[in-house]
C-alpha cells in the first residue's frame, strides 16, 4: 500500500495490522490449494516476487520471510523468482577533487567500482532474497532507451554492461550466490552532491525520463490511460526474468510433442525452468573489468573469484541460449528425481566432425533443484547435489565462477571453454554425474531435479554439430507400441 513520509515521498509498505509472512503464506496457499481445498490456480509455476525489506538486510541468518518461501517452495514444488532490492545510498568516490571532469571513462569505471567494494558491507540483499530455493534476480546497468547526456546527471558506470550501481556486492546464507543471475533493469544515473565536497558525493537521480526500462504508469489526467515513464532497478529485471520463465515455459510444453516428450510432467517443471533460466548466463565483459579494477589486489585465484561472485552472481542471462539451439549449438535436457547416496549419469554425444578440429568450443551446465529444509541444523539445506563432468575428451578448462561457489546453494552453473584440438571416435561420449548426499541431518526424501547441458562452438565455423547430436541422442529413447 502507498504511504507518504514527512518529507512528502511516497513509500510502498505493507499493511501495519497484518504480518507479511501470514499475508504470503495465505496467498500462495490459496493459489496452490491445501489438503482439504482445492488451489484456485493450481497449474501456477512460477510467482514473481519483486519486494524487498530494506529494514531487513541479509546478515547470517535467513529471515522468517525467506525461510516461508523457501518452505513453499519445496512443499508445493513451486519457483519464486525474487528481486534483490535496490541499494539506494549515496556513493563516494576516492578522489582529492570535487572536480570529475577530468577523469576517463576507464578511471570512473574503477572508482565507482572501488567505491562499491569498500561499501560491501552495507550492499547486501534484503529480505527475502537471500531465500535457498528461490531464483533471485539483480539489475544489469542497460537498456535501449536515448540519453544524450545533456542535464545534469552522470553515469558512474560510463554506459559498460556491469551490474547497476543500485545493485548489492554480498554473498547470501553460507557463502552462496546472490543474486543468482541479472538481467537489464535500466541505466541508473546520479547527481553530485552540491557544494564542493572532497571527496564527492553521489545520489541516486530519481526521474521518470530516460535513460531507463520503458513501463506503463498510472496517469496524471482524467481518463489517461497510455502513459508511460522511464524507470531503474532489480523489480525490472525480475519482470524481465519473468517474461523470460513464461517464453522458457511455451518452449516446453511444445517439446512434448516431440520424441520422449510425454516424460515431461508438470512436476518437474519448475525445477526445468529454474535451471533453463541460468542456463544462459555468464560472466562476459563484466568479468574482464573487474579483473582490470581489482585485477592486483587479490592476494590469490579464490578470493579473485569470490569477489566476482559477489559483484556478478553467475552472470547476465542471454535467454536464446537456453531457449534455442541453432547448427552450431546444441541444448540437452535431463530431469529426474535422487534418494540421498544415489547418482545419475547422463552421456552427452560428441559430434564427429569436431574431432581433430582447432575450434573454440563451450560446455555449459546447470543443475537446479528444490531442498526440504532442517531449520534446527547449521547448514539448513538438507539436500546437496552437485554435477561433475569429464572435460577431457574436449580439452575443455573452467571459466567464470568457481567450482566450490557454485555448490553451496539450490544451482549450480558452470562453463568450461577449449580451443585445443581433439581427436575421438564416432560413438564418443561426455558424462555427467548428478550426485545426492545429505548435508543438514537425515535425508529420506526423493529430490527433484533438471539438468542442462549446451554444447557449442563459435561462429562462424562450417560445422553443424546439432543433428549429429541429436541423431545419436533419439535411438535411446524408449519406443513403446
Amino acid at each position: 500500500m502507498p504511504y507518504e513520509g514527512l518529507n512528502k515521498t511516497v513509500y510502498e509498505k505493507t499493511p501495519d495490522d497484518r504480518l507479511l509472512v501470514d499475508v504470503i503464506h495465505r496467498a500462495v496457499r490459496r493459489i496452490k490449494g491445501t489438503a482439504g481445498e482445492p488451489g484456485a490456480a493450481r497449474g501456477v509455476k512460477v510467482i514473481n516476487l519483486s519486494i524487498g525489506n530494506s529494514w531487513q538486510p541479509f546478515d547470517r541468518l535467513l529471515s522468517p520471510l525467506a525461510r516461508l518461501l523457501d518452505w513453499l517452495a519445496w512443499e508445493c514444488q513451486i519457483l519464486f523468482i525474487v528481486s534483490v532490492g535496490n541499494q539506494s545510498q549515496e556513493i563516494e568516490l576516492s578522489l582529492d577533487t570535487p572536480d570529475i571532469s577530468s577523469l576517463t571513462d576507464n578511471e570512473m569505471i574503477s572508482k565507482t567500482l572501488e567505491a562499491l567494494r569498500k561499501d560491501q558491507f552495507r550492499r547486501r540483499p534484503f529480505s527475502p532474497a537471500e531465500a535457498l530455493n528461490v531464483l533471485t534476480v539483480g539489475a544489469i546497468h542497460a537498456d535501449a532507451s536515448e540519453w544524450n547526456g545533456s542535464d545534469r546527471r552522470i553515469d558512474l558506470l560510463k554506459g559498460a554492461r556491469f551490474p547497476s550501481p543500485l545493485s548489492t556486492i554480498a554473498s547470501g546464507f553460507n557463502r552462496s550466490v546472490k543474486p543468482d543471475l541479472f538481467f537489464p533493469g535500466g541505466r541508473q544515473l546520479y547527481l553530485q552532491r552540491p557544494g564542493n565536497q572532497i571527496p564527492p558525493f553521489f545520489s541516486v537521480a530519481a526521474s521518470p525520463q530516460a535513460p531507463g526500462l520503458r513501463v506503463a504508469s498510472p496517469g496524471v489526467r482524467p481518463m489517461e490511460l497510455n502513459r508511460t515513464v522511464y524507470s531503474r532497478g532489480s523489480s525490472n529485471a525480475t519482470a524481465l526474468a519473468t517474461r523470460t520463465a513464461s517464453l522458457i515455459h511455451e518452449r516446453l510444453v511444445s517439446l512434448r510433442n516431440e520424441p520422449g516428450g510425454d516424460r515431461l510432467s508438470d512436476d518437474y517443471l519448475p525445477v526445468l525452468l529454474k535451471a533453463l533460466l541460468v542456463h544462459g548466463a555468464s560472466w562476459g565483459e563484466a568479468g574482464d573489468i573487474l579483473d582490470r579494477v581489482f585485477g592486483g589486489t587479490a592476494s590469490e585465484w579464490r578470493e579473485s573469484f569470490r569477489l566476482k561472485s559477489r559483484f556478478l552472481g553467475y552472470g547476465e542471462v542471454e535467454p536464446n541460449r537456453a531457449i534455442f539451439s541453432t547448427d552450431q549449438r546444441v541444448v540437452m535436457l535431463g530431469w529426474d528425481s535422487l534418494l540421498c547416496d544415489h547418482a545419475h549419469r547422463y552421456s552427452v554425444p560428441l559430434p564427429p566432425s569436431l574431432s581433430g578440429k582447432k575450434v573454440k568450443r563451450r560446455l555449459a551446465v546447470s543443475l537446479a533443484w528444490m531442498s526440504p529444509l532442517n531449520p534446527r541444523h547449521k547448514n539448513y539445506r538438507k539436500a546437496s547435489l552437485w554435477f561433475s563432468p569429464e572435460k577431457e575428451p574436449l580439452g575443455l578448462a573452467k571459466k567464470d565462477l568457481d567450482y566450490d561457489s557454485s555448490k553451496r546453494g539450490t544451482l549450480q552453473h558452470q562453463i568450461f571453454e577449449g580451443d585445443k584440438a581433439r581427436a575421438f571416435g564416432n560413438g564418443d561420449m561426455i558424462g555427467v554425474k548428478v550426485n545426492c548426499v545429505e548435508d543438514a541431518g537425515r535425508l529420506t526424501e526423493s529430490i527433484p531435479y533438471a539438468i542442462a547441458v549446451t554444447l557449442e562452438i563459435a561462429e562462424p565455423v562450417d560445422i553443424r554439430i546439432f543433428n549429429e547430436v541429436r541423431a545419436r541422442i533419439r535411438p535411446k529413447v524408449e519406443i513403446t507400441p
